[in-house]
């Protein structure tokens, strides 16, 4: 044991925490692997942060309750909370949480509107979820995989708008 021990340690000075790990594993030295530094603190896997609080306003509760029973009531409530809120973050959930609910209710041109506005507004390029992840590029691909399930007359009918 105090060779795979010291062995580890070699290798740890040599690649990056994350690279190493991979590594055991895909070689099934190991199951699971936690990498320290010199001071004995974890390095990898990192420490997972606590998640912003997002306070929902009561439309969004009201939004998020309809979504089990009225999905194109949802959207327009996702709707309202995207007009009244002024905290961009949360008017960029609700935007895409709009989105999916015109997609799970058979309306996917008007869905992709929705993504396309979040898209292209200058305000919402800095909206995070409550994990901190950019909400942007989920609605960009998002778009683009309802776009890709589009005929060529559906898309350009979008565009002309």
């Amino acid at each position: 044991m105090e060779a795979t021990a010291d062995e580890l340690d070699v290798q740890a000075d040599k690649v990056a925490a994350p690279v190493l790990f991979a590594k055991l594993v895909r070689d099934g030295a190991a199951d699971a692997v936690v990498c320290f530094d010199d001071a004995g603190k974890v390095i990898y896997p990192a420490a997972v942060l606590p998640t912003k609080a997002k306070t929902p306003t009561p439309d969004l509760a009201n939004a998020q309750q309809l979504e089990s029973t009225d999905l194109a009531g949802a959207a327009a409530a996702y709707a309202r909370v995207v007009q009244q809120t002024t905290n961009t973050d949360l008017a960029a959930l609700a935007l895409q949480a709009q989105a999916r609910c015109l997609v799970q209710a058979g309306k996917r041109s008007e869905a992709i509107t929705v993504l396309t506005q979040a898209v292209a507004e200058e305000r919402y390029r800095d909206a995070t979820d409550a994990q901190d992840r950019l909400i942007v590029p989920n609605a960009e691909l998002m778009a683009l995989e309802l776009l890709a399930d589009t005929t060529p007359d559906e898309t350009h009918a979008l565009f002309e708008r």
